[in-house]
């Protein structure tokens, strides 16, 4: 199961959305259906807690190669 963005060009970085939109988030591992594991969870102004180190690195990796 590898995590994937759902938008494969999304036209603003998600690194780069205005924080004002969420105060929090969650990434979760969506891709069996029925079944949504938690990778990650945060709120604006803290650091991310990882649930799943090894799909976070996958996650972060995308939005790096996405970023401008």
């Amino acid at each position: 199961m590898t995590p994937f963005l759902r938008a494969k060009k999304p036209s603003v970085a998600v690194g780069a959305m205005p924080m004002a939109t969420a105060t929090a988030w969650r990434v979760y591992d969506g891709s069996v259906i029925g079944r949504q594991r938690l990778i990650a969870y945060g709120a604006r102004g803290e650091e991310p807690a990882v649930v799943d180190a090894a799909h976070w690195a996958v996650v972060r990796r995308q939005i790096e190669e996405e970023a401008p």
